[in-house]
């Protein structure tokens, strides 16, 4: 079940340089950083990202909006019942999972969903 928009994204082949524009002519405020591969920013209530091509699915380039769902197995299902395609699936250890998919006219989107806590499997 999709939750809400988590944020967006921007593949940017220099992130550096993307992040000084961000910054300086858009407002935003860095969040945290992790190297040049992600830098997560905000601006007023909304995230935005600049990642750089190892972050992104194979061939990307441009903006990528990602939904949080609770359950990704579900979520990916109601997908492929709905004419979409799953594309891909990222295993990110402690941060979660994302499944890269697109919609019924090709368009490229992701789902996050957190990794599930030790306390959420034992119940």
């Amino acid at each position: 079940m999709i939750i809400g928009l988590k944020f967006a994204y921007v593949t940017n082949t220099d992130t550096n340089r993307a992040h000084r524009f961000y910054e300086q002519a858009l407002g935003c405020e860095t969040n945290f950083r992790d190297e040049d591969r992600w830098i997560d920013m905000r601006i007023g209530a909304h995230r935005i990202a600049l990642a750089d091509p190892s972050e992104s699915p194979d061939g990307h380039h441009g903006t990528m909006l990602v939904f949080e769902c609770t359950d990704i197995e579900s979520t990916c299902r109601s997908v492929l019942e709905h004419g979409g395609t799953v594309l891909d699936r990222r295993d990110m250890g402690d941060h979660g999972e994302t499944a890269t998919i697109a919609d019924p006219e090709g368009n490229r989107l992701q789902l996050f969903a957190r990794a599930r806590k030790v306390s959420d499997v034992d119940e």
